[in-house]
């Protein structure tokens, strides 16, 4: 859970022209790869960083101790990107913008769809807000900013070399350490293509992005980031850490004050709501899934898509609790459900939350991406609305 919901420091202070500089982390086996984005984004001017000892097996650490030792001592910002990485469009304009806005924290410009952070960004979008704080025990690193003073700090490890193999895991315990926030954006400027993973992350299947930017493009959402950031105070999370995977909810009563984290039927009763009825609820918004002309039955858990939309419907039932689930800055009026729903980045997202519990089994027959675009997407949003109307009453029902 994000520690503080207070504000970053935004770009009104007085900070020089954003001058970046790029690195491209890759092992040998996939130089080719790493060359091919480097000659696809000649405006980036990237660096190719490649595993310094392969023979010692996987660690993305020893790549990424040198990529951010890469950072050019007279930018302002250095940004590495993994090889398997995919560029939004207009995305250097877009990254400027992000970094000018917020140029003091640390960005990740993807985060998964089946992690916490995908769900802090979720919840953030229906009230508005296009960024949030990184919540997860690790920094997503795929594609990853951090002020030049921080990176080449980070790549020096002056103090010795991390315990953790993995580098996401080392940066969220170096950067915690000297006090740099990580904001996460929604849309994201960068997706994961889904190849093999040399990390041994295959089991989790495929880690597509929460809401990519060139999935919203050509819609109002398709705007240059800049946009408000977003705190949770009441926020729903499925945890992937324990089988099957779980709804929790963290609440707390202050920007600064401890999280107390229930699990769902606890927070239902806390929202008011029946968690009774929202399992039933839940359970036959599914079969009729799996009933429907378009039934998917054989190929995906029930329980899974069940606490998909119980976690939806949580969504809904804070954003319509009786006090803001989310604190937006700068303050925005009150979430409309109806505007929220109507938004592309809104339905994007929800509509890659069943995709993130379903693939984190490793489940191969698991569709991928698009094929569940409408079916599971419909369904989420209507877990949202239904969520929305538990707490508000009926008379929101055509909302």
């Amino acid at each position: 859970m994000p520690a503080s919901s207070l504000p970053p420091e935004s770009g009104d202070i007085d900070l020089a022209p954003v001058r970046l500089s790029t690195a491209i982390m890759t092992h040998p086996l996939r130089l080719g790869r790493a060359e091919a984005l480097r000659d696809r984004h000649p405006e980036l001017r990237a660096s190719v960083v490649v595993d310094p000892r392969p023979e010692d097996g996987p660690a993305t650490i020893r790549t990424a101790l040198a990529a951010w030792a890469a950072a050019d001592p007279e930018g302002t910002h250095h940004l590495v990107l993994q090889d398997d990485v995919v560029l939004c469009a207009g995305f250097l304009d877009r990254l400027t913008a992000a970094i000018t806005r917020f140029p003091t924290v640390a960005l990740s410009l993807f985060t998964e769809w089946g992690s916490a952070t995908s769900h802090h960004l979720r919840l953030v979008s229906l009230f508005g807000a296009s960024w949030a704080e990184v919540i997860d025990d690790y920094v997503p690193s795929v594609a990853l900013v951090l002020p030049t003073a921080i990176a080449r700090d980070f790549g020096d490890m002056a103090g010795g070399p991390p315990q953790a193999a993995q580098d996401d895991v080392a940066l969220a315990g170096f950067l915690r350490a000297r006090g740099v926030r990580t904001l996460c954006g929604i849309p994201t400027l960068a997706e994961h293509d889904g190849q093999e993973s040399l990390a041994g992350n295959d089991a989790f299947g495929p880690r597509r992005s929460v809401c990519f930017q060139d999935d919203v493009l050509g819609t109002v959402a398709d705007t240059v980031v800049g946009g408000s950031f977003g705190a949770a105070w009441r926020l729903p999370v499925i945890s992937r850490m324990v089988v099957p995977p779980r709804l929790t909810v963290g609440i707390r009563a202050g920007a600064t004050a401890p999280w107390e984290v229930l699990d769902a039927d606890a927070a239902f009763r806390r929202l008011g709501v029946d968690p009774a009825e929202a399992g039933r609820l839940s359970a036959a918004r599914v079969a009729d899934l799996h009933d429907g002309p378009n039934g998917h039955g054989s190929g995906f858990a029930a329980h899974l898509l069940e606490t998909a939309w119980l976690a939806a419907f949580a969504a809904g039932a804070v954003l319509a609790g009786p006090a803001p689930a989310v604190r937006v800055h700068p303050p925005a009026g009150p979430p409309d459900l109806a505007t929220a729903l109507a938004s592309p980045v809104v339905r994007r997202a929800f509509g890659t939350l069943p995709q993130g519990v379903l693939h984190a089994t490793g489940d191969r027959r698991a569709p991928h991406d698009h094929d569940l675009d409408d079916d599971l997407g419909s369904l989420m949003l209507e877990a949202v609305r239904t969520g929305y109307q538990r707490v508000t009453g009926p008379q929101t029902a055509t909302a």
